[in-house]
């Protein structure tokens, strides 16, 4: 048995065209000369002069140009769907997994840690701070629409609740998926500030559309039933990626037909099918209207 010849002593996977062997089929993949990488790249990185001079040199070549080149680059490479899933899915192993160093509390603690350090410093939470000049230079279009304000006192963005219009401090995030909604409609339809969640609710209700608005109540009439007949509804506990819980007369057919919510959230109209069986069905029903409500009505007399 071969073994690897570039430190690690682990087994050969690989020969090269020098006659060496190696555990992977790329060099730096190896662990002693990731090691050796990592050791060489703390000692430059010590070094002030070293770190002033490649500084100067990202600065000097991270031109527009090449900011705009590389954007391009990472947009078309992430558009592959396949990568994308593999890129989740190995993120999602690395948390799940007990031995990685993402879920030990030694990690945790050091991230909160260099976060509250960092928010210490005047400068860096500067830095953080969004101002009404940065939206008005970047987001043109975003200041003209939602017209927000800014408390200098303490630099924070006010912005009207689009339901009753009053003044309030939104998180960031949602002022940037605001930002979103409005230079990319297609990505994001929809996204408005709302002080609370009762505003949100009143304001989505109000303009719902008729379908939406019956699909809606279908919805709060099948979760009031889980929670109070869910022992009526067959393998219910199998509820997940693989089975889904199904409408027998479909949402689209019961306003068709003008069927009253409660009997299509009845637990009659509920059973647990393969994900993919309902996919199929999309929105076509297994039984008719007319059977449901005989079946219901039977069973409410009963």
């Amino acid at each position: 048995m071969n073994l690897c010849d570039y430190g690690c002593r682990q087994k050969a996977i690989h020969q090269f065209n020098n006659g060496k062997y190696c555990c992977s089929k790329i060099t730096i993949l190896c662990p002693s000369q990731r090691e050796k990488h990592k050791n060489k790249i703390k000692r430059l990185w010590k070094n002030k002069t070293y770190r002033e001079k490649n500084r100067k040199a990202q600065s000097a070549g991270w031109t527009d140009e090449a900011k705009k080149r590389q954007s391009d680059i990472i947009k078309e490479t992430w558009k592959n769907g396949e990568l994308k899933e593999r890129q989740s899915i190995s993120q999602k192993s690395a948390w799940k997994d007990p031995n990685s160093k993402l879920d030990t509390q030694e990690y945790k603690d050091k991230i909160s840690q260099g976060s509250k350090e960092a928010w210490k410093d005047i400068n860096s939470r500067k830095k953080r701070i969004l101002r009404l000049s940065t939206l008005e230079k970047n987001h043109p279009l975003f200041v003209e629409i939602e017209k927000p304000t800014e408390d200098f006192s303490n630099g924070q963005i006010y912005v009207r609740c689009k339901e009753c219009e009053s003044l309030f401090h939104p998180r960031y995030n949602l002022i940037y998926a605001r930002i979103i909604a409005i230079e990319r409609p297609a990505k994001s339809e929809n996204c408005y500030f709302y002080c609370s969640e009762k505003c949100k609710e009143i304001f989505k209700t109000r303009h719902l559309n008729e379908f939406e608005k019956y699909t809606r109540l279908v919805y709060i009439e099948t979760n009031n039933t889980i929670k109070i007949f869910d022992y009526m509804i067959d393998n219910l506990h199998l509820r997940g990626k693989d089975y889904h819980l199904d409408h027998k007369l479909s949402i689209r057919d019961g306003f068709i037909n003008n069927i009253d919510p409660v009997y299509v959230g009845h637990y009659y109209n509920l059973e647990i099918i393969p994900s993919i069986k309902n996919l199929q069905k999309s929105s076509s029903s297994s039984i008719t209207p007319y059977e449901l409500l005989e079946q219901v009505k039977q069973r409410i007399i009963t």
